[in-house]
């Protein structure tokens, strides 16, 4: 039983620290500052095969 409890506050904390650091990089690249990389796609419309 002891395990399963802290099993479960390891997962609790990671999914907090995960959820919490997805929001401060959302914002880091909502700005002018973004470190998203602009990716551009040329291709004719019939050669590109998505899915």
């Amino acid at each position: 039983m002891d395990e399963i409890i802290i099993v479960g506050w390891l997962l609790l904390v990671l999914f907090w620290s995960a959820y919490h650091q997805g929001i401060a990089d959302a914002r880091r690249d909502a700005g002018e500052n973004s470190s998203l990389p602009a990716v551009a796609l040329i291709a004719k419309q019939d050669n590109i095969a998505l899915g």
